[in-house]
């Protein structure tokens, strides 16, 4: 097997591995659809962003889900393609972010193992597993992770101004861009660069560019105003509670899974660092990659299902990959290798998921350093050849896509249907009962932000999501609907969005439903809606 570096630029070889990289990334995330069949997760996209251009805007600013992301890929749209067809290209330019972020994972990777034997292999198994790990959420911790690795890689040079402005620029925009990756961005890379100005002072310029940046988006620009950041944030940390699963099995196994890959990925930076084996520039990289663990292992378990517990993976295999030199030795831990994999088929086996096979082979290859250029043994091919055993079960994943014509939806972006040929025939019909009623602004117990996008009306009260709403809320809820007064309001659905966790929106609510149902007493449903309309001394 030769040895490739990308820093012997075989340009036919580099070319080749660029094309499968990229063809794995896209397979994933170009998977999708001509009509918004997740009305819930794609009904994030208009849901805020519809108070920017709604002809009926309401007096309160209403609670962003995750942050600017919730509204300024659809503002791009709506501008680019008219307010008459712009869902489908907001659905493309989250594809289009998905991407980006895994682009970003990968030149991360790249840039950890540039040193090391054999990277494409390394670059090959983080390409088939960037799309499970990440997405448009992390794009800016990514992008400013990806700045501060290359100052760290000279830590004294005061030949980066330029780039101390781009980081310190990018973790304020992220800030707002989304709230807990903003905050993961803040907690791992502030200390490090802290550390690093400790060496150089230049460094505190990134310290600058991010307080101008907060300041000048909070004080001029709508959407970011510091206060509706506190406002946010405050109520995401009273109902982040809410989420958790509590101590089901499935919850249990795939908390422990990421435990494991989290304690291993650190007890691995202690060893090295008390081994003296971290020093000098890298102790800036490792502390924040070792921050950066830690906060995404709290918001991979905060809601541990399948989707979920990924976020909580990708920073310990970065973690344990700068670690990975020629004098890097684990000893006896290597022992542990076979349980790792074992464990990592046996819940890909139950969950009917590749990924947690994937990142446990490549951890394990991760972990067994090469030698030399030219060392490559038995340990290493194990981890490989399994890595490829998953590459193939992703690509026979895409082509049985392909297949069922998931992929066709983009050739529509050159000319994209109407808004109402993209949504489904529950979210049209509700839609027009609550047109035809003339109603002036949005409730939806069914949590289906597609309506509010359909017809440009914002939500009655500032939690979008009545289900973002806590038991806390629900007197703020029955006065806002008191005081807004909407002529008719979606009450329920047969989609899962109603009954999230297996707890209908009548169970989260019942002081709310009473007042619904009293209120609104007329019932109309068709098509796995139900609209209730006001009552006429309402």
């Amino acid at each position: 097997m030769p040895y490739l570096s990308l820093l012997r630029r075989d340009w036919k070889a580099v070319g080749l591995l660029l094309l499968v990289c990229t063809f794995f990334i896209l397979i994933p995330n170009l998977k999708g659809s001509t009509v918004l069949t997740d009305p819930f997760h794609e009904g994030e996209y208009f849901a805020i962003a519809v108070n920017y251009f709604s002809l009926k805007p309401q007096s309160f600013q209403p609670l962003s889900i995750h942050g600017a992301l919730d509204f300024i890929p659809a503002l791009i749209a709506r501008h680019w393609w008219g307010d008459d067809r712009y869902f489908l290209p907001t659905a493309a330019i989250y594809a289009a972010l998905n991407i980006a972020a895994a682009a970003l994972l990968l030149l991360i990777t790249h840039t950890l193992c540039k040193t090391r034997p054999y990277q494409w292999i390394l670059l090959l198994g983080m390409a088939v597993a960037a799309p499970f790990f990440v997405g448009y959420r992390d794009l800016l911790l990514l992008a400013s992770l990806y700045c501060f690795l290359v100052l760290s890689d000279k830590p004294r040079n005061t030949g980066h101004i330029g780039l101390l402005v781009v980081l310190g620029a990018l973790i304020g925009f992220g800030m707002f861009w989304s709230f807990d990756r903003g905050i993961a961005t803040v907690v791992c890379v502030g200390p490090a660069m802290l550390l690093m100005a400790w060496y150089n002072r230049i460094n505190l310029v990134a310290a600058a560019a991010f307080g101008v940046t907060v300041l000048v988006l909070g004080l001029f620009f709508q959407g970011f105003s510091i206060s509706g950041y506190l406002e946010n944030l405050s109520v995401l940390l009273q109902t982040s509670g809410q989420w958790s699963y509590g101590w089901r099995l499935d919850t249990a196994i795939l908390t422990a899974f990421v435990v494991l890959i989290n304690l291993w990925a650190i007890i691995l930076a202690i060893r090295a660092y008390l081994l003296s084996s971290i020093g000098g520039q890298d102790l800036a990289r490792t502390l924040a990659l070792l921050l950066l663990s830690a906060i995404m292992l709290k918001i991979g378990v905060n809601r541990a299902d399948v989707e979920h517990v990924f976020y909580g993976l990708w920073a310990p295999l970065l973690l344990t990959l700068s670690l990975a030199r020629s004098t890097f030795t684990i000893s006896r831990l290597i022992l542990l290798a076979p349980l790792i994999i074992t464990i990592g088929a046996a819940l890909s086996f139950k969950f009917h998921h590749v990924g947690f096979f994937l990142i446990a082979c490549l951890l394990v290859y991760i972990c067994v350093p090469h030698r030399e250029l030219g060392d490559f043994r038995p340990s290493h091919l194990l981890p490989v050849t399994l890595i490829g055993v998953c590459a193939l079960a992703v690509l026979y994943s895409g082509l049985k896509h392909f297949r069922e014509g998931q992929y066709q939806w983009v050739t529509h972006l050159i000319s994209p249907p109407g808004n109402t040929e993209a949504v489904t025939q529950g979210v049209k019909w509700a839609s027009q009962r609550l047109l035809q009623s003339q109603a002036s602004c949005v409730f939806d117990l069914s949590n289906n932000g597609v309506i509010n996008g359909l017809l440009s009306l914002p939500s009655c009260t500032r939690f979008t999501y009545p289900v973002y709403a806590a038991a806390q809320h629900e007197a703020e809820l029955i006065s806002a609907l008191t005081n807004t007064a909407p002529s008719a309001i979606v009450y329920s659905s047969t989609f899962p969005s109603y009954s999230i966790d297996g707890k209908t929106m009548r169970e989260r609510f019942k002081a709310l439903d009473s007042y619904l149902t009293a209120r609104y007493p007329r019932e109309e449903c068709a098509n796995g809606y139900c609209v209730r309309y006001l009552g006429a001394g309402g």
